[in-house]
């Protein structure tokens, strides 16, 4: 439905390759009338959306200063509706900055464990964007997250919910963090600096 809608299936689609601390990324989408596309298969989630923001960050590091638009179905009651998710684009040297950031990350983690969890992360962003609503004084998401309101997030975005296991419960978090995740062991600021964006951009609407 997607492809037939979109016509991509008679389109090749564009590939670009960034090199950023000796890492070399590797993004491809479709190029439309007014931007970059990709269809999504599957069900949307946030390591979907990382997808999606890693494909633009290439692409508008690699001087294709274009939006990127991402299509995907959306199931109820046995029925789909196609609903897409509009990103803009970033200046070539924010977008390489970000990418450079998102490589450090990923290289600290090759030589020790890092919790970089992107739902986890989203989820904090999200207690903090709330927050913010309310205050106006600057406060850091870092200093936020030592402060009563951001401990409380902290212990809830940990909790297991409906269908979810605690994080604690995580293999990963077993295994390198036995007595369990501490807030001194999470990168804050690091991660709130490169996925912000990536949490801003999470809302998606329906084709019309």
């Amino acid at each position: 439905a997607l492809t037939d809608q979109f016509g991509t299936h008679v389109a090749a689609p564009h590939n670009v390759r960034v090199n950023c601390h000796d890492i070399t990324l590797e993004a491809q989408a479709w190029q439309g009338t007014s931007g970059l596309q990709l269809m999504l298969y599957g069900s949307d989630s946030n390591k979907q959306r990382l997808v999606q923001y890693l494909t633009l960050l290439c692409f508008n590091a690699n001087d294709n200063f274009l939006p990127l638009d991402t299509y995907f179905l959306a199931w109820a009651k046995g029925k789909y509706t196609v609903r897409y998710r509009h990103i803009d684009p970033f200046p070539q040297d924010v977008a390489q900055q970000l990418l450079d950031d998102i490589c450090q990350l990923y290289q600290s983690m090759l030589s020790a464990p890092v919790p970089a969890f992107i739902d986890l992360t989203l989820a904090l962003l999200d207690g903090f964007e709330k927050w913010q609503k309310n205050h106006d004084d600057g406060m850091s998401f870092s200093y936020w997250l030592t402060s009563e309101d951001g401990a409380s997030c902290w212990q809830n975005a940990l909790k297991g919910g409906y269908m979810t296991a605690s994080l604690n419960d995580d293999p990963y978090v077993r295994w390198f963090f036995p007595t369990g995740l501490a807030m001194s062991d999470f990168p804050a600021q690091p991660l709130a600096n490169v996925f912000t964006p990536l949490y801003l951009n999470r809302k998606d609407k329906k084709v019309k």
